[in-house]
Formats: C-alpha cells, structure tokens, sequence
C-alpha cells in the first residue's frame, strides 16, 4: 500500500520514506504568540471587555412553576450562570425606625408586577430563549462590525501604496466610505441607547458603536440662515476683492455722514460721489485749478486728507484717485496749508508702504501733482521734500524708504534741478547713500549723479562727496559718463506754461543751490532757541577762576564764558531785568589790560561773542570800548583778535555812521597827529574796507548809503597820503571796495570824490585805482 502523498503520519507507519515536502515545517519565530506585555492592543481590549448585567432578585418560593413548566424551569437553571456581582445593598445596622411606614420594603404584588415587565421586556440584556433573543443572535455584533472595518481597510491598504498608515495623508478618508457601504446598521440601536440611559451606563462598545453610526449616517442638523454682515475686502497677497456697491446710495444730504462711516463700502462710495461731483462741476474743461472747494462740498479740502488716512486698501484707492483729481481740478489745494496737510497725510498713512502697484502709482502721481500746482517762489515744494525725508527715507518700513527714494529721483528726473530745493535734495542723497537697504543706496547714487550734471561738476557738491567709499566714487563717475548731461524735464510748473522753456545753466543751479544753503542756514538759526548766559554760567568755573591771578587760570575762565554761549554764530537772550550784561563788559574790559596776550586775546572773544549774541541792545555798552579795541592794533600778538571782534561788532551793534564819528571813532584814529603807530592806522583802514565788502550780507546795521560811500571816499583819499606805504596801500583798498559795489549809487559817489579829489591832485593814485578797480566805464580816462 503507498501512504497518499503530504500525510507525513501514513509515511512514517508504513516505513516510506518522507518527502522534503512532507516533513513538518518547523515553526519560524515571528509565527510564535507574543507575550501579553508586548501586545499593542492588548490594554485597549481589556479595557473594552466587560459585561453588563442585569440581575433580579431571587425568586421567592411562590414564584416557583409549576409542574407543567418544571422541565423548562429546569433548563434555564442548568444554563444560568452564577452572578458575581451582588443584587442589593444589605446594612447590618439596628432598625430603630418605629413608625407608621416602618419594617421591611417588601411588597410581594409590586414584585410580581416588575418581574413580569421584565420578563415581557425585548432587549439585548434579556436572556430568555425566544424569538427575540434568535433575532438577537442572528444580528451582527460590534465585534463583527469592526471586523468588517478592518477587512476593507486592509483591502484598500492591499489595493492602494505600501505606505503605511501614519505616511498616508488620505488614510482615514479612504476608510469611511467603506464603513458607509458595508456596516450593517443594528436594529435595536434606539433600545440600546434608552437601556443605557435607564441604567446609567455608558461603556466603550456603547460609545464606539455610536462613532460607527455618526459615521454611517449623513447629518441632519439644521443649517442655520447667514448674518447679513458687510464684507470685508481681501487683504492677502495686497489685493482688495470688493464687493458690489449697488445697494449704496450717497446722496448730498447723507454725504458728510458716509465720509465718516465705520464700514469702508460706504466711505469708498462717498469718495467716489465726490470724484463724480468734480466731474460734473468740470463741464469738460482742462482741469486747471478753476473749481471752488465750497461749491463742490463744504468741507472738501478738509475731508481730502481725512480720507487719505483710510487703512483699508479698496477706500484707499479710491481716496487716492478724489485727491489726485481734488489737485488737478480745485484752488484749495494751490495754499501752502492745504498741501502740507495732505502730503502729511499721504507719507503718515499706509500708502507709501502699500503692496499693490495701483496704490503706488496714484501716490506718485499725486506727490508730482502738489508740486505741479504750487506756485513759484511758494514754501509747498521745500515742504513736500521735507515730509517726504522725516516721514519717508526715515521710516521703519523698508518699502516706504524705497518708494521715498524712488519717488525724489521721480521728481528731480521730472521736473529738474532748477525748480527743486538743491540743499535739500543734497542731504537726502547722503541719507540715501548712508542707508542699509542696497536699492536705497543706489537710488541715491542716481540723485547725487543728476545734481553733479545739473550743476555742471561735482566740486559743489565736494563735501558730499568726500563721504563716499572708493567704490562708490567709481560708481559715480561711471554714471557721468555713461550720461554727462542733465535729463531732460517732462513736467513743468503750471504757472510757467506760458512761458518759453529754457535750460537752467550750470552757473544759474550753482547759484541757486547757494542761496538755498544760506537761507536753509538762516531758517535753522532763527528757530534756535536763545541760550540764557546767566544760568548757564554759574554751573561753570566762571566766577571761582576769574579772579585768580594765574594767566591760565583766568583763560580757563574765559574759554568757559565762551563756551557757555553755545555753538557759532551765538544767539543769546535779550537784556532785561533779569538779565544785565553791563557788570560782564566792565569785568572783560578791565582783563583787556592784562599783560598777556592769550588773556587779552580771549577777551576779546568773549565780546564778539557778546556783539553777535545780543546785538544792538549793547550799544551803550561797546560804544566806548571802540577806540581801545582799535588801540589794540598795535599789538602784533593780539591783531587778529582785535580785528574778528570788530568785525562781530559791526552790522550787529555798530554801523558806517557810528564808525565816522568824528570824535573816538576810526576817523581820529587814523590822524596821524593823534595816533603815531602807523600799524593802528593800516589795520583800522583794513577793518573799513572788511566792512564795505560785507555790507548787507549779516546783522541789522550793515547797510551802506551813499552818504557813508562818499564819507568813506573822502577819509580815504586823504589817507592816500599819509606817510607810511602800507596806510596809502590799505586806503587804495577801500576805494576799490567802493567802486566795486553792486550798489550804483554808491559807486556814483566814491566815482564823484575820486574825480574832484584826486584827478588832478593825485593822477597816480587815480590812475592806480582805475587799473585795480579793473572797470574803464566806471571811471573816465584821463585824456577825457
């Protein structure tokens, strides 16, 4: 007999010998159980696995069948299960109740009545055999239904990828149409819930089959109707998307209110109307600063720059777009007031630092727009730049820099260097090339170029220059040769249309760019505030070094006199009850006597500082000290001294009619008879003529008349023959001052003493000063 093949048993009992295949496979070690402890879902299970029981009291012995139903009675005892769970709480505590309801709970008829409602009862607690309890085995259990759940996951793990579960981003959503599709929904489910809500138990495979269902079963919550709230526009990415403004309805009455409304549809929409309202009032027209603010809206030019500082980005828009068409159209924006106050608005705003490119392009286009409408010679365009750097190149936002420095560059490139603040285009390119930001740095490399052609070389701006690195002088140089000439200009002021367009010369922008320095000089002198010397001097070593003998101590006092003044040119506090300079002058004039020269020299400057700080209050005062100051000429050490106090003292405390005085003045001065040093008579005829030349240009008092030219030319050409050289030399010196004044009539006059006086007289020295006056017209030759 042959053993059937694969029945290893057979083979070896009939002696065959076994196949490799039949021999018994020896057990690998993944297929061996794991111990308990190293199982994943072991605790999960156990804490999942428990019985829920109901029971009942035992049934008392006249609750026991009878004899037709004792064989059934008796099956059902044979396949009860004893109870560890106990079926009433008995206290062992003596009953001392004593009442009508006292004694045992026991009621035998409500008992009875209970056990036959249980009994009658169908849930899934009941134990009984019957049709509910067959309908009960035939339905899927929990168990079951997660059986089912896992099959069809691992069927879509064995269809899909190999990930596994914790890399798939779409694991859990794969799984819940499966569970929708295959579970079988329980029957019973609503008895289930209201025997645990009886009983108030709530286990896990209660709660998980309740999962199972929420799963299974679509929601039918109500959907609750939408607020009718306003739409807020978009911000991301620094788009605005609007919503519809059709429900909007601005009219003349409601128009103030929209302006200030708190929901940003409805300002964009006032401003929108107010852009319509120019419109119509415009009837076609160029716009040209025609229209009347008022008769547009009442409070049109204040509500401009109230609606530039909208941070919506929608209603910005449309700000920006009325502001643009407010300047192009209306004449309130042509006032200095109304025009810082919108560029206030603009740079202090969100706009300069927006994202979209049509904010920026209307920002720009309204910046050029002010400048287009401002008048010649107005204070709106060294306004608008002033803005512009302390609200612009020095903001914290790195896109409102850049756009700042590109719009300079905008407006220098549009409307040229003639028409724009030089001086202060000047600092905002060093700022600009001082910044962190590379595009900034470049950007004011490409303003310093185009001020460098506009004024025809880079020595005026050599100061600005000096500041720069190596490489960025190379830079530089670069951009003036690859484009050497100025850009040329596509934008002009409004009130120069008319006139025929012409290119600024290099000398005319130098000039100008000089002018603007010395008056942005004098602007930020007069808003300095005056320093109280009487206060400040007492926290010093004044008082304590002054009136010791040391020469170097009484400099030490001195050099902290003048620095109490503060910084050049000084400005000090009026006279007044409070404030007395004259004990200060008398203590200074009596050091001028001392014998050294560095305390006489510091004295000195503590008078020029006196003279230029307080000015023609203290006449009285230095009056009399200009002939000891003019005696001290004669002193080689301390002739510059003397010389810079006097020059501090004229056209602040003294003018040419106090210098002329007969008596104690420059004229007795330079009598050789009463004065012997000729040293004192050069350098006082040198002093007139440094008054001559800088008439007019500081102080109250250095205008010079006709009158003076003439006292001046006379005093002069009497001086032309004293008998030392260098007095005749220095008296030809204030001559050629004279007749080389830009004032004609003063001109006239000295042309008047010279020809009566010396023509004849003195040819030489006339002849002389014909040639150094270096003017044939301004004075006739001799042959005439």
């Amino acid at each position: 007999d042959v053993a059937p093949q694969g029945d290893p048993e057979t083979a070896l009992t009939s002696g065959a010998p076994a196949l490799a295949s039949d021999r018994p496979v020896p057990k690998r070690k993944t297929d061996r159980p794991r111990p308990p402890w190293k199982r994943k879902d072991a605790k999960r299970a156990t804490s999942a696995g428990f019985d829920v029981v109901v029971a009942a009291p035992p049934a008392t012995s006249s609750d026991a069948p009878t004899d037709g139903s004792s064989a059934t009675a008796g099956q059902s005892e044979a396949t009860a299960k004893p109870s560890s769970h106990p079926t009433a709480i008995k206290s062992t505590a003596p009953k001392t109740f004593s009442g009508d309801r006292g004694g045992a709970a026991e009621d035998e008829e409500l008992l009875a009545e209970l056990r036959a409602i249980s009994n009658s009862a169908s849930n899934r607690f009941d134990a009984s055999d019957g049709a509910d309890t067959q309908a009960s085995r035939d339905q899927p259990s929990m168990t079951d239904e997660y059986a089912v759940i896992n099959e069809n996951s691992e069927m879509s793990r064995e269809e899909g990828d190999q990930l596994p579960p914790w890399k798939r981003k779409s694991a859990r959503k794969k799984v819940t149409p499966s569970v929708a599709t295959d579970v079988a929904l329980p029957q019973n489910k609503m008895q289930i819930a209201d025997a645990t809500s009886l009983h108030g138990i709530k286990s896990s495979e209660n709660a998980t089959y309740q999962g199972v269902e929420s799963k299974a079963r679509p929601s039918t919550a109500p959907t609750l109707p939408k607020r009718d709230l306003p739409n807020a526009p978009s911000t991301s990415g620094g788009i605005t998307s609007a919503p519809p403004d059709t429900d909007i309805k601005i009219t003349d009455e409601t128009l103030e209110e929209s302006l200030k409304s708190s929901k940003w549809q409805v300002r964009k929409a006032s401003y929108s109307f107010l852009r319509d309202r120019i419109t119509i009032f415009l009837s076609g027209n160029e716009p040209a600063s025609q229209l009347i603010s008022c008769e547009i809206h009442s409070a049109l030019d204040a509500s401009v720059p109230t609606a530039l500082m909208d941070k919506i980005a929608g209603s910005l828009d449309e700000a920006l777009l009325l502001s643009v068409l407010y300047v192009d159209c209306c004449q309130g924006a042509r006032l200095e007031e109304n025009a810082r106050k919108i560029m206030a608005s603009l740079v202090k705003g969100n706009a300069f630092a927006s994202s979209k490119t049509s904010t920026l392009n209307s920002s720009e286009e309204l910046v050029l727009k002010l400048i287009e409408v401002s008048d010649d010679g107005s204070a709106t365009i060294e306004t608008i730049f002033e803005l512009i750097q302390d609200n612009g190149l020095k903001s914290r936002k790195p896109k409102a820099v850049l756009f700042s420095a590109k719009l300079i560059l905008k407006a220098v490139e549009s409307f040229g260097v003639a028409v724009l603040p030089i001086s202060k285009l000047t600092t905002q390119s060093e700022i600009l090339i001082a910044h962190s930001n590379a595009q900034a740095r470049e950007v004011g490399m490409k303003i310093l170029a185009e001020l460098c052609r506009a004024l025809g070389s880079k020595s005026p701006l050599q100061s600005s220059i000096d500041k720069l690195k190596p490489s960025q002088i190379s830079q530089l140089d670069s951009l003036l040769k690859s484009q050497p000439s100025a850009t040329r200009i596509t934008r002009r002021l409004r009130c120069k249309m008319g006139e025929p367009e012409s290119a600024q010369s290099p000398e005319e922008a130098l000039a100008a760019l000089k002018m603007s320095q010395a008056e942005d000089e004098a602007k930020r002198q007069a808003a300095r505030p005056a320093i109280d010397l009487f206060r400040v001097l007492p926290k010093t070593c004044y008082r304590e070094k002054i009136k010791l003998d040391k020469w170097s101590e009484k400099v030490a006092a001195l050099n902290a006199l003048i620095d109490a003044g503060g910084e050049q040119p000084y400005k000090l506090v009026a006279p007044s009850g409070s404030v007395d300079y004259a004990p200060l002058i008398r203590e200074l004039r009596q050091v001028l006597g001392h014998t050294h020269f560095a305390v006489c020299s510091k004295a000195l400057a503590a008078l020029g500082m006196l003279a230029e700080g307080v000015g023609a209050q203290l006449f009285s005062n230095l009056r009399p000290l200009l002939t000891t100051l003019l005696a001290l000429f004669k002193d080689k050490k301390v002739c510059n001294a003397a010389g810079s106090s006097l020059d501090k003292m004229f056209a602040n405390v003294f003018s040419f009619e106090h210098l002329l005085e007969a008596n104690d003045s420059i004229p007795s001065s330079l009598d050789e008879k009463k004065q012997k040093n000729a040293l004192v008579r050069k350098s006082a005829l040198e002093y007139l003529a440094r008054c001559v030349k800088s008439n007019g240009t500081y102080g109250t008092r250095g205008q010079l008349r006709s009158r003076d030219a003439e006292e001046l030319a006379k005093l002069s050409c009497q001086k032309l023959n004293d008998s030392d050289a260098s007095t005749r030399k220095a008296a030809n010196g204030v001559l050629v001052a004279l007749l080389s004044s830009n004032d004609s009539q003063v001109v006239e006059a000295t042309k008047g003493v010279t020809e009566s006086s010396l023509k004849t007289s003195n040819p030489r020295a006339y002849k002389s000063l014909q040639l150094a006056s270096g003017s044939a017209n301004g004075i006739s030759s001799p042959s005439s």
